[in-house]
């Protein structure tokens, strides 16, 4: 569950123009390497899992980011990322992120387990 949190939460504020996702799926290897998850040499495939059931995973973000953007002043940029214009911390400080883990880890234990076991 903390490795769950930790990634989403580190998604939902999206501190980088680039390479928030790849940290995103270190943060969760992470975790469950430091609390002794994942067994010694064994990398669980989290980009499958979440490929896999990529429309699950898009909506649980924005169930969360979305009611949010009526504050925040934005514009697209030309690489078609997001320029933030105003300031908007405060609308992630303190962010409720309770029910995300459970939905997330149902996800990707189910996924990542069958893949793992049929490799």
């Amino acid at each position: 569950m903390s490795a769950a949190a930790l990634s989403f939460g580190f998604v939902y504020i999206h501190p980088f123009e680039d390479g928030n996702g790849r940290l995103h799926r270190f943060l969760i290897h992470h975790v469950l390497a430091q609390r002794n998850y994942t067994p010694q040499d064994i990398i669980f495939p989290i980009s499958n899992a979440i490929l896999h059931d990529l429309l699950r995973y898009r909506t649980t973000l924005e169930t969360w980011s979305k009611p949010l953007l009526r504050y925040i002043d934005w514009i697209a940029t030309e690489r078609g990322n997001v320029e933030v214009k105003n300031e908007t911390s405060d609308l992630y400080r303190y962010f409720d992120a309770s029910p995300m883990p459970s939905s997330c880890s149902n996800a990707w234990n189910a996924r990542s387990t069958t893949t793992f076991l049929a490799s």
